[in-house]
């Protein structure tokens, strides 16, 4: 069968694009066609349907005028030259089938019209909460906590609380996008599945007014190898991931003063790198290291030795790969109790949860972990099970070329995939329900 990726970009930068190449490699060597449809950008990977992609649109804030943002207007909510790109491609490549990742702003969903005309069945993963708040996220920077304002359809908060790069420009432009395309219901209308990561999504996705027999809980995988994961660890807990504040990260290092015998790993990077570091200096914490960006081996082998990681995000997380990563490699994790994080773990199972934004809670549970090291140790097998038993990708591509069938009529299994296994059971019957009501 012949399948169509489309993602706004085409280079390793998030969660998103591993899940793009990955699903894109396991397609093909199933046998599967498959194309891809994305935004030129000098990073790219290659791609023999390059020559397609939609002109470059460069939105960095820095980089733009105030003319040059406002003739970007319009563009960011509808972008004719992706339209007529995505075009030429489907005349030329002829999909079975459209999965869809992220698209907003660079792509537009200008493209859900081309896959209309060419009456393409589209489905789409909803790997972030943009269909409910214009930013994405569902955070308020300034306020430092949560944001539901836009819930209800209410997209002109974005413009009135200049939600998107602190610029009331790009909050009106996302803020036009949102009442426009729930005005035309192309969401509702046109998208044959909704993939959502979490039931967390699932459920704020019906109750924002999709379709709820088109919304299918699918989790996001990992890749556990119980040849190399390890329960004990070297001592020291562990962070991997962004160092923005709606992840947590300042909570963390203030509860972390409140832990100064536990030696700590920050990997990633920031808008809040230097503020991190700054504000470990002054409060003298030299058990904390800040290791930058790591990947591959070296990502792998931090995480190994850690003896737990922890999770503080501080806005409604979907299905985290962070976590999942951390049950793959044996670790029990420290997590906030927010968004789809308390489906992943279980308190007393695979971790603990607490309060998101409270450092004494955070230090309490910090406290915790290193003063019962064998219970730790006890979760993260329990958590590498877990990870084994429901959050493989072969499940997950199992579970997913059966969710294309349903959504085109077309049959997707190709060798090496046939019956679900024990373990789809768990998740089958809210995709079978959803299509049997469709």
């Amino acid at each position: 069968m012949k399948v169509l990726l489309i993602n706004k970009f085409f280079f390793p930068l998030g969660g998103t694009e591993k899940y793009l190449f990955d699903l894109r490699q396991a397609l093909l060597q199933l046998g599967h066609k498959v194309a891809e449809f994305s935004m030129q950008h000098p990073e790219n990977r290659p791609s023999p349907y390059a020559d397609y992609f939609a002109p470059e649109l460069n939105l960095d804030p820095l980089a733009l005028d105030f003319r040059s943002k406002a003739g970007l207007g319009l563009q960011v909510i509808y972008s004719r030259p992706a339209e007529r790109s995505l075009t030429r491609l489907l005349r030329d490549f002829r999909p079975d089938l459209a999965h869809l990742h992220n698209i907003h702003y660079q792509l537009t969903p200008s493209i859900l019209f081309a896959l209309r005309r060419a009456r393409v069945p589209i489905v789409w993963t909803l790997h972030d909460l943009h269909l409910v708040c214009p930013s994405h996220i569902m955070y308020h920077h300034e306020s430092g906590g949560p944001c539901e304002a836009c819930r209800g359809r209410k997209f002109y908060m974005a413009a009135a609380r200049r939600c998107i790069k602190n610029s009331a420009l790009a909050g009106l432009a996302g803020a036009v996008e949102g009442h426009l395309y729930s005005a035309l219901g192309v969401y509702r209308r046109w998208v044959d599945l909704y993939l959502a990561p979490s039931r967390f999504l699932r459920d704020l996705m019906v109750a924002e007014g999709l379709p709820a027999n088109r919304i299918v809980y699918l989790p996001n995988y990992t890749e556990p190898d119980r040849t190399r994961a390890q329960s004990e660890g070297e001592g020291y807990g562990l962070y991997a991931g962004r160092l923005s504040r709606e992840k947590g990260v300042l909570t963390l290092l203030r509860a972390l003063a409140k832990v100064p015998d536990l030696p700590f790993y920050f990997l990633g990077i920031g808008p809040l790198a230097l503020q991190l570091r700054r504000e470990a200096d002054e409060l003298g914490l030299k058990q904390v290291k800040f290791l930058g960006f790591q990947h591959g081996a070296s990502l792998e082998r931090l995480r190994r030795k850690a003896s737990f990681v922890v999770a503080p995000s501080e806005c409604y997380e979907n299905c985290p790969f962070a976590v999942l990563e951390a049950f793959a490699a044996g670790k029990a994790v420290l997590a906030s109790r927010i968004g789809g994080i308390p489906e992943l773990v279980r308190e007393g199972v695979t971790g603990r949860l607490f309060p998101p934004g409270d450092v004494e809670a955070l230090a309490a549970g910090l406290r915790d972990f290193i003063g019962h090291p064998r219970e730790v140790e006890a979760w993260g097998r329990k958590a590498l099970r877990v990870a084994e038993s429901e959050y493989t990708f072969p499940l997950h591509l199992q579970l997913l070329l059966g969710l294309y069938q349903r959504a085109s009529g077309k049959s997707f299994m190709g060798k090496g995939v046939g019956e679900p296994c024990p373990s789809a059971t768990r998740f089958l019957p809210s995709a079978t329900d959803a299509m049997r009501a469709a």
